[in-house]
C-alpha cells in the first residue's frame, strides 16, 4: 500500500519530500482547494505497488467541481480534467554510459570505506525503466518514482503545478509499507533514505556506483548479477496461479506447490499431493499429459491451491524466463503460473514470497 496518511507524523520520505518541494502537503498528498474548506480534495497516487498509474481525486463531500489535474514526471507533461487522471512517464533516453532501462544488483556496499553486510538473504535492486520511473528494492519494501539524471545526479522528481498561487499538484517518490520485520524495515529506511538524498551516479561497462557522502553503493547488471537458471533440473515454486477467471490466486500459509523438469518427465507437489507427468515441448512451449498424482485430501486453502494448480496444467503453456522466474501461460492469456527458483544466495526468504507477489 501506499504511505500512511496520516498528516501526524509523515515518513521520512514525505517528510524528505516536503523539505524539498513548496507547499507540500503531509504524506505525500497534494492539496487541491476548492471553493471552500468543505471541498478541499486530496489527491492520492492509485495503481500498482510499484508505481501508481492513475492520480484519483475525490471530494471530501458531495460537491462536483470540475478539478485540472497536471503532472510532469520523466520529462514529459501529461493533464486531464475531471475525477481521474492517467499519468504517463518519460521517455528518458538510455545509452553507452547510462543506467537506463537496466536492472542492477549490490555486489558491495561500503561505509566510510569498511564493507558493511546487508540482511543476511537481501540484495539491493535498483530499476531505472526506459520511461524514467526508478524501482528500488532494499529486501521488502519497494521506493518507487519519476527520476532525473543531470550532472551525474540521480534526483527524484518533485514536480508541482502552481497556478494564481496555489498548488494544483505535486508528486514525488512513493513506499509501499509491507511489515516484513524490524531488520528488514531498518535496511528500507536506510538505503531509501540514500536515494532521497540525491547520490551521484556512475556506469563503468556492467557496474552501477552510487554515492553519496561516506556511504557508496556498487550494483552489477542483472544479466551478470543473477543469470537465468536451467529450465530443466530447478525446483520451481510457485508463488501464484492465474485462474480462467483472470484473477490471481495466492495462497497465504498454505504449502507452495512445486515444479521440476527432467526432459520429458515432470514432477513435483501440490503442496499437499505428489505428482507426476508427462512433458512434450514445442519450442517454447509445454504440454503436461499423463498426469498422475498420490491423493492426500487436503482441505482449506491447500485444496484449492492443488486443485488450481492441477487445472492450469490441463492445458498447453507457454513459459517465459527472467532471472529467477519462471512464467507459464495458457494461449487464451487468462490462465497460467508463476513460479520463483530460490537464487544461491537464498533470497527471496520463503516467508517473504506471499507479500512480494
Amino acid at each position: 500500500m501506499l504511505n500512511p496518511t496520516s498528516g501526524d507524523r509523515p515518513h521520512p520520505i514525505t517528510q524528505h519530500a516536503r523539505e524539498h518541494t513548496r507547499r507540500r502537503e503531509p504524506s505525500g498528498r497534494a492539496r487541491w482547494p476548492g471553493a471552500g474548506s468543505g471541498n478541499n480534495q486530496w489527491c492520492l497516487g492509485t495503481g500498482n505497488s510499484l508505481f501508481p498509474d492513475t492520480v484519483g481525486c475525490s471530494q471530501s463531500r458531495a460537491a462536483r467541481a470540475q478539478v485540472w489535474c497536471s503532472v510532469t514526471i520523466g520529462g514529459m507533461i501529461r493533464s486531464g480534467r475531471g475525477s481521474e487522471m492517467t499519468v504517463v512517464y518519460g521517455p528518458l533516453i538510455g545509452g553507452e554510459g547510462s543506467p537506463i532501462g537496466k536492472t542492477y544488483l549490490s555486489v558491495s556496499v561500503q561505509d566510510d570505506g569498511v564493507e558493511r553486510a546487508v540482511v543476511p538473504g537481501t540484495r539491493i535492486r535498483v530499476q531505472i525503466r526506459k520511461d524514467g520511473v526508478l524501482i528500488a528494492r532494499a529486501g521488502c519494501n519497494s521506493l518507487s518514482g519519476g527520476i532525473m539524471l543531470d550532472d551525474g545526479v540521480l534526483r527524484f522528481d518533485s514536480s508541482e503545478i502552481i497556478e494564481d498561487g496555489v498548488l494544483r499538484f505535486a508528486s514525488g517518490p512513493i513506499q509501499t509499507q509491507m511489515n516484513c520485520g524490524p531488520e528488514f524495515s531498518t535496511q528500507d529506511d536506510w538505503f531509501f533514505g540514500f536515494l532521497v538524498h540525491e547520490p551521484e551516479w556512475t556506469v563503468d561497462g556492467d557496474t552501477f556506483t552510487l554515492t553519496n557522502g561516506r556511504t557508496t553503493f556498487v550494483l552489477l547488471d542483472i544479466r551478470l548479477a543473477e543469470p537465468d537458471p536451467p529450465l530443466d533440473g530447478t525446483l520451481w515454486t510457485v508463488e501464484a496461479i492465474l485462474r480462467d477467471t483472470g484473477h490471481f490466486g495466492y495462497y497465504g500459509s498454505a504449502v507452495p506447490a512445486t515444479l521440476v523438469l527432467n526432459g520429458t518427465l515432470a514432477s513435483g507437489s501440490t503442496g499437499s499431493s505428489a505428482y507426476a507427468a508427462t512433458v512434450a515441448r514445442a519450442d517454447d512451449t509445454l504440454t503436461f499429459t499423463h498426469l498422475s498424482i498420490t491423493p492426500t485430501n487436503p482441505s482449506g486453502r491447500a485444496a484449492a491451491m492443488e486443485q488450481d494448480f492441477l487445472e492450469a496444467l490441463r492445458v498447453p503453456l507457454t513459459y517465459t524466463m527472467k532471472s529467477n522466474r519462471l512464467r507459464l501461460r495458457a494461449a487464451t492469456g487468462t490462465g497460467g503460473v508463476n513460479l520463483v527458483a530460490d537464487r544461491p544466495d537464498g533470497y527471496p526468504p520463503r516467508r517473504l514470497w506471499t507479500q512480494q507477489s
